[in-house]
């Protein structure tokens, strides 16, 4: 079993990352009904909102995907996309890729006056190899011991580095014990924290407040999104990838 999914984006034909639908059947070109607008997300793809008021028909294609398929594709999603109703210029309403409002309106560029992402000149062209469709995996954020030069690194020996990078300006990090970081989210209430957030941490001083005058919270660890500077699921530190087991599907494919 299957379903026919609308894409819209650099999974498309001749687009950067269409060799991930290696198990996805292509059916036809289609546009989608004029109600969405379509933002470009750092050049790099695209994101898609419905806009009844002020919509333009988006060229897309269309692909039979098989349900076991479906896991690979999700592992090669960018940031701030979802799988949700896509409405079509002949009124079929069709499963398809839209982008996370909040995330769009944060980082999106709007090109809905080109049509579609293929007509959109200032796409990245090169090949997006960002991730395996045949490896499922999940990128995570360091930030303590496991950084390459610590004590702790050696444990990520099979998960490949991809840079480093910075959170938002809305985290706290604190010593616990002079073994190993505890970092959190301030509350949406909260100030965002001054200057940027890998500044040498303040010890925590008798009393319990940092030099900072806060309070650190009680740290256990958890794992959890961590939001970047420009947008995304990643933050300060090393980011790396790590696989969660699984395999190739019998034809493994991606979106």
């Amino acid at each position: 079993m299957g379903n026919l999914v609308v894409f819209n984006g650099g999974l498309m034909r001749g687009q950067s990352a269409h060799w991930k639908l290696k198990a996805a059947t292509y059916i036809e070109a289609v546009y989608t009904a004029p109600c969405y607008r379509l933002y470009s997300i750092g050049d790099r793809y695209p994101a898609m909102l419905r806009e009844d008021a002020r919509g333009v028909s988006v060229a897309a294609e269309l692909y039979y995907v098989p349900a076991e398929v479906w896991p690979y594709i999700d592992n090669i999603e960018p940031p701030g996309l979802y799988r949700g109703p896509v409405e079509l210029a002949d009124g079929r309403m069709l499963e398809g890729m839209l982008g996370q409002r909040p995330f769009v309106a944060k980082n999106g560029v709007d090109i809905s006056n080109f049509g579609g992402w293929a007509d959109y000149p200032f796409r990245s062209s090169g090949a997006r190899i960002d991730k395996d469709p045949a490896v499922l995996a999940f990128d995570l954020f360091v930030n303590g011991t496991l950084m390459r030069g610590l004590k702790l690194h050696e444990n990520l020996k099979h998960a490949p580095y991809l840079g480093v990078t910075r959170t938002e300006a809305r985290y706290r990090i604190h010593s616990i014990g002079d073994v190993h970081p505890g970092m959190y989210r301030l509350a949406d209430d909260e100030p965002e924290v001054p200057g940027p957030v890998d500044e040498q941490p303040g010890r925590v001083r008798r009393g319990g407040l940092d030099r900072a005058g806060h309070r650190p919270r009680r740290a256990g660890r958890v794992v959890g999104p961590v939001a970047p500077a420009g947008g995304g699921r990643l933050g300060q530190g090393a980011a790396r990838r790590l696989r969660t087991g699984g395999g190739r599907p019998g034809r493994h494919g991606q979106a």
